[in-house]
């Protein structure tokens, strides 16, 4: 196991220990190149995927900050994190503005947004109207059976 595995294994672990303070600090600590190794998004998704179920909002935008100076700062995984994160602790706004901002969107960020409105205004319709879903396929004609 090289050291930037070991990093994101230890971020991974104090996450599930229930000590996001620490992880979080550990994370913001992190110079170069540890900072800018591919397997720290891992650790970025756990802690908002965590601060979100938690609803620890200041813990989270200050993640959000530290993430904004990162390279990985346009990655579409995080972005969906991100949504999910403001939309659990009540800042639809935050979410939506970061939905629209997304230069790519997916199912995992339409359903982030929408399960935020359906918690928090369940009556308030989305601005922007959803994906075109697929075709349904039709069910195979089968012969009917009777008894």
């Amino acid at each position: 196991m090289d050291q930037e595995e070991d990093v994101s294994f230890h971020i991974l672990r104090l996450c599930s220990l229930g000590q996001l303070s620490r992880a979080v600090s550990f994370l913001c600590s992190l110079k170069s190149p540890l900072f800018h190794h591919p397997n720290i998004t891992k650790a970025y998704a756990a802690l908002f995927s965590a601060c979100a179920a938690r609803r620890l909002l200041s813990l989270g935008q200050y993640l959000h900050r530290h993430y904004l100076s990162s390279p990985h700062n346009h990655d579409l995984v995080i972005s969906n994190h991100l949504i999910n994160f403001y939309s659990k602790c009540g800042h639809l706004s935050v979410a939506h503005q970061l939905f629209d901002a997304m230069p790519q969107t997916n199912l995992v960020s339409w359903t982030a947004l929408i399960a935020g409105y359906s918690l928090r205004r369940p009556f308030l319709r989305l601005r922007c109207p959803p994906p075109p879903l697929p075709r349904p396929i039709p069910p195979p004609s089968l012969p009917l059976l009777t008894p």
